[in-house]
C-alpha cells in the first residue's frame, strides 16, 4: 500500500487511518514486559546526529481505539487525576473515525497501558531548545536499496510494528505505525531501527508535525 501525498508535505490523516484500520486486527494482549530496553531511551537521529530529548512523564499523547466512548474514557482517565485535553477526531471519508488528545498531571503512565480503549500512548519530549513535543504513534524508514524491504519487514515483525506503505514520490521511505503492543513508542522505535544500521534513516514523527482535521 502505497501513500498519496509526498513526503514533505504529508497527509497524515490518510496514513493514520490506514494504520489504525490494521491497529483493530491487532492482538490486544499486554506486552509491556517483553519490551526491549528501548523503552527507557528518549532520544532519536537526524542525519546521522544523536538528538538527545528530555521526557516529560506527566504529559501524554493518547490514541483511541476506532468507536471508544470518548465521555467514558475522560471520566476513567480523571478517575486517575489526569488533566484531559479535548478529544480531536481523525477522520477522512472512510467511516473510521478514531480520537487523540493530551493528557496532563499523569501520575500512572503504567495505568494508561491497562485501558483497553487506549490503543497507544507516548510521552511527550522537551528540546534542548525548550520545545515541547508530544511522540505520536508514527514514525518514517528510509531504506539504503529496494532490496533491503525485507530487512524492514523483519524488524517490524520482530517489534510488533506495522508497516503502512512507502511513498509515491520518494519510494525508499517508508511509514511505520506503533500500539501499545509494539516493543517501545515511535521515538524508541525509530532510534532501535536506526541502530540497527540496515537503514539509511529512521525519524518519528512529533505531534508538531501533524496535519490533522479536528472535531
Amino acid at each position: 500500500m502505497k501513500s498519496k501525498s509526498k513526503y514533505a508535505i504529508l497527509s497524515v490523516t490518510g496514513l493514520i487511518l490506514a494504520g489504525l484500520t490494521l491497529f483493530c486486527s491487532c492482538n490486544d494482549k499486554d506486552e509491556s514486559d517483553e519490551r526491549t530496553s528501548t523503552r527507557s531511551q528518549c532520544y532519536y537521529y537526524s542525519n546521522g546526529n544523536k538528538i538527545n530529548l528530555m521526557e516529560i512523564a506527566s504529559k501524554q499523547f493518547v490514541m483511541l481505539k476506532d468507536g471508544a466512548d470518548t465521555a467514558e474514557v475522560r471520566g476513567e482517565l480523571q478517575t486517575l487525576g489526569c488533566k484531559v485535553g479535548n478529544f480531536k477526531n481523525i477522520s477522512s471519508e472512510a467511516t473510521t473515525i478514531v480520537y487523540w488528545c493530551e493528557l496532563d498531571n499523569v501520575k500512572q503512565p503504567s495505568a494508561l497501558h491497562n485501558m483497553e480503549e487506549i490503543i497507544y500512548h507516548a510521552p511527550f519530549v522537551k528540546t534542548n531548545e525548550g520545545d515541547t513535543m508530544g511522540i505520536t504513534q508514527l514514525f518514517l524508514v528510509k531504506l539504503k536499496t529496494e532490496s533491503d524491504i525485507h530487512l524492514l519487514q523483519q524488524v517490524a515483525k520482530a517489534t510488533n510494528v506495522t508497516i503502512i506503505g512507502n511513498d509515491d514520490y520518494q519510494p525508499l521511505w517508508y511509514f511505520l505505525v506503533c500500539t501499545k503492543a509494539s516493543k517501545g513508542n515511535a521515538l524508541q522505535m525509530a532510534a532501535y531501527f536506526y541502530e540497527t544500521k540496515y537503514f539509511a534513516s529512521a525519524q518519528p514523527e512529533f505531534l508538531h508535525n501533524f496535519f490533522l482535521c479536528q472535531s
